[in-house]
């Protein structure tokens, strides 16, 4: 525990000493995940929560200048999965209005109890590397394999 508040003490010093040396990415990134690591045991031993509050706080700079830095940490995980999930729809071809539109189908012919056409519908799209996955309400969320 007193590691992870003397490294968080002495992190902005450090980061810029492995910068100074020639933009020493590698350094200034495992400077990070030490950190990132000494909070995460800290977190482990289930601190008071006026602790966690501490720690949310004196992170945030930190984490703050390692990835306005180095490029890192500045997209929001929608917005990452979002531009990820289109770059591999790109990769392979396909639209999501394509995706959307094959599960109207896979779900009509469900409906009129058509199995056998939905699970080929199921099965081209696995081929593509899009896989379908029914959830307990009755609709279907898909994803980029």
């Amino acid at each position: 525990e007193i590691e992870l508040w003397k490294l968080l003490d002495e992190f902005n010093h450090r980061f810029e000493e492995v910068m100074d040396d020639d933009f020493n990415t590698a350094s200034a990134l495992a400077l990070g995940f030490g950190l990132i690591s000494q909070a995460n045991r800290f977190l482990d031993s289930l601190p008071k929560p006026e602790e966690i509050e501490k720690l949310r706080e004196k992170i945030k700079l930190p984490l703050s200048l390692l990835g306005d830095c180095l490029g890192i940490f500045s997209r929001g995980h929608q917005e990452y999965f979002s531009q990820r999930k289109q770059l591999l729809l790109t990769k392979i071809g396909l639209k999501v209005a394509d995706i959307e539109a094959k599960i109207l189908a896979r779900h009509e012919a469900r409906k009129s109890k058509n199995f056998q056409l939905a699970d080929q519908i199921r099965q081209e799209m696995l081929e593509l590397g899009v896989l379908f996955e029914d959830r307990p309400d009755g609709t279907t969320q898909w994803m980029v394999k």
